[in-house]
């Protein structure tokens, strides 16, 4: 081992020494697109600051901001040195953000201004993304104009918010916080001299001016600091249109396309469900419904490249991930598509693209956060809540370069920590001293799967019985699915929080209790269900009089708490930002 590297590795422990505890950034794969919109649904506002957009016009949704924690893992240089905490408080005086994306004809694709206040929320908001597309938010209305039907929607702030990040000041902080990111001080970015950040969990890379300490490049954006001409914000509704006022409600006349939304949200819902229990078929069916109505679904097209991946249909799955790869670039999609042409027969197809997603997979072993864009390809059940402990995941990643590689350097649970070190550096050392035209084999041994295997039988029993079960009117049958969900030790959030519902409109509040506690376990801070299993925690304590105990439970909610929601439309609540601050203010009653 080269001394640069032995004294790499000894500030990578120490980075991680220094920064143990629960992450806060796992939200980010269960929002990074296509929640599925039932009863309680989250409302999709925000829109990723990666260079992987959606196709707002074909999804009618977009996809959320991703959070991430990083770690400083310094490169050695003489230069002085820089921290993601020197840009952590070089944002706190920013007020105004001017984002572009430019294509590969260096022709403006999207152009954002954003307005961030004290607090580090999105105040104001506009998108301009031609020819189709322009988003104009002005803190109270936000307009969505879609050019190539001629049509603008009106939200409130509260049914439809677009952004390109969400809380700016929480998202560089979590930078500054538990996770990993490489640093390269001192590079030429467009002959600026700037600092490099890759951040593992994404793939994703910035570059941070050297002498303002403020971003200059975020995946495929620029980002500048203009102050907005006047009347950006400014919500005009343009003559000759016609215009379809959601303000108010839903009017009965909502044009089919505007509804297809909500449909294609409940199909991919049931897709995902479909996919996990192992009915593939189903799935397949299910998401070629998605992806006619709203192409743009970058993860219902994914998706259904896996369920035609096990359904043996290789030359379509290898086509759908090439469509999924023209959407965005990314390095579980380029594994997916190797191991269908590796299925198919195009082996020389299958290593070139296995090999441009070794590197994230060997990173992984030692930073888990390179991981969670596998993870969550691997399971369409993340979103909903169920994440793999880490060590699930270390052996995930270690199962599939078995499979991809050939090699086995020795690695194993049950072996001391110093032998899976030494496997892990095997595995590390393999990969930089290996060619790239021999690092990709196939073992032909190996269980290439796509996707985790359904959970056992017993599992997906109680899972349908809660979902069988009425959201209101329940009755007490909902005690036995509760007996039986501990019974089973069901270990998936989002079954948890809808029984728990249930039985809260049972009046089961002591069983309510457990679950929404259980649902708090299974989640990660920050992350919408946990902040929703908090706050209805809170509740249950106002209705039994116990407020010292809610007021806590509000305040731990609502500093989780980003701008999404969460929909409860059989009690009328939706659980947000204010309506904790609310909480605060007034104790919750059952109507």
């Amino acid at each position: 081992m080269t001394r640069e590297n032995d004294i790499r590795q000894r500030l990578d422990r120490l980075g991680r020494t220094l920064a143990d505890g629960p992450s806060v950034a796992d939200e980010v794969m269960r929002r990074i697109a296509d929640t599925p919109a039932e009863p309680p649904r989250t409302t999709r506002r925000l829109i990723t600051m990666i260079h992987r957009h959606r196709n707002p016009i074909a999804a009618g949704v977009v996809m959320a901001a991703c959070v991430v924690a990083a770690v400083t893992w310094t490169v050695l240089s003489t230069a002085p040195a820089y921290a993601l905490t020197d840009t952590v408080k070089a944002l706190e005086s920013v007020r105004h953000l001017h984002v572009l994306r430019y294509d590969k004809a260096d022709k403006l694709a999207d152009e954002r201004w954003i307005e961030v206040g004290a607090d580090g929320f999105q105040t104001r908001y506009r998108q301009d993304t031609p020819p189709d597309f322009l988003v104009i938010d002005d803190g109270k209305t936000c307009m969505a104009w879609h050019k190539d039907r001629n049509t603008v929607v009106l939200y409130r702030r509260y049914q439809q918010q677009y952004q390109w990040v969400g809380n700016l000041g929480q998202f560089f902080k979590e930078l500054a916080g538990p996770g990993v990111a490489s640093i390269e001080r001192n590079v030429d970015y467009k002959g600026r001299r700037a600092h490099h950040v890759r951040w593992l969990k994404l793939n994703m890379d910035c570059y941070v001016d050297a002498d303002t300490k403020l971003p200059i490049a975020v995946g495929g954006y620029e980002v500048r600091y203009d102050e907005p001409p006047a009347g950006t914000f400014k919500v005009d509704v343009p003559k000759g249109v016609q215009v379809v006022d959601m303000t108010k409600g839903v009017p009965a006349d909502l044009p089919a396309w505007l509804a297809s939304g909500k449909e294609a949200g409940n199909l991919f819902g049931q897709a995902l469900q479909a996919l996990a229990d192992g009915d593939y078929r189903q799935g397949a069916e299910l998401l070629e419904r998605v992806v006619k109505l709203q192409p743009g679904r970058n993860w219902a097209q994914y998706w259904l490249g896996a369920a035609w991946y096990h359904l043996g249909r290789y030359d379509d799955a290898e086509k759908q991930f090439t469509v999924v790869l023209g959407m965005l670039q990314n390095d579980y999609c380029h594994l997916a598509r190797g191991l269908a042409r590796a299925k198919a027969g195009n082996q020389a197809g299958a290593r070139q693209d296995i090999d441009k997603a070794l590197d994230s997979m060997v990173m992984a072993l030692r930073h888990p956060e390179a991981a969670v864009m596998f993870d969550y390809a691997y399971d369409p059940l993340y979103r909903s809540g169920r994440r793999p402990a880490q060590g699930v995941s270390l052996q995930r990643m270690i199962a599939r370069l078995r499979a991809v590689t050939g090699k086995n350097f020795g690695f194993d649970p049950d072996k001391t920590p110093p032998e899976n070190e030494a496997a892990i550096a095997a595995w590390e050392k393999w990969l930089k001293t290996t060619g790239p035209a021999e690092r990709a084999r196939l073992d032909p041994a190996a269980n290439l799967r796509l996707l985790i295997a359904p959970p056992p039988a017993e599992i997906r029993r109680v899972t349908e019985r809660i979902a069988e079960l009425p959201w209101t009117g329940v009755g007490k049958d909902v005690l036995g699915v509760f007996e039986e969900a501990k019974k089973v030790k069901l270990a998936e959030a989002r079954p948890w929080l809808v029984l728990s519902l249930k039985l809260y409109d049972a009046r089961l509040y002591e069983q309510a209790m457990e679950g929404f506690r259980r649902t708090e376990e299974l989640t990660n801070p920050g992350s919408l269900l946990h902040v929703t299993a908090l706050t209805w925690q809170g509740h249950l304590h106002d209705l039994a009089g116990r407020r010292a105990e809610a007021v806590k439970l509000y305040r731990r909610a609502l500093a989780g708490a980003t701008c999404d929601s969460m929909r409860h439309d059989q009690y009328g609540i939706v659980i947000n930002r204010e309506w904790l601050e609310q909480r605060l203010q007034e104790p919750f009653q059952r109507k």
